[in-house]
């Protein structure tokens, strides 16, 4: 998925049917219902998972479990939250 439908599909009133587990939780994460998207990476055992439990926790205030979480990514994320999410959904789309 483009980073163009990956931004369109965030914006629907529902997940689509074809989304990814990390698309799923993005989605949730994006309308605020960060409990689900929490269970959604928790179960998955990637760099891309990690990426998003990390900066669901940095949404939570918890910024010390959230930089272990990015630290277990290896991804190379930005100090700006704005600048995080934007990062996270490039690193999500093809």
């Amino acid at each position: 998925m483009t980073l163009e439908e990956l931004t369109a599909a965030l914006n629907l009133n529902e997940p689509s049917e074809g989304l990814s587990t990390h698309e799923k939780a993005l989605w949730y994460t994006h309308h605020d219902k960060w409990d689900k998207a929490h269970d959604l990476v928790q179960e998955e055992d990637d760099a891309l998972a990690a990426l998003i439990h990390g900066y669901l926790h940095y949404l939570e205030g918890d910024h010390w479990n959230g930089d272990y979480w990015y630290r277990r990514s290896g991804y190379d994320v930005p100090e700006e939250r704005d600048q995080q999410w934007n990062y996270i959904l490039e690193q999500a789309s093809d």
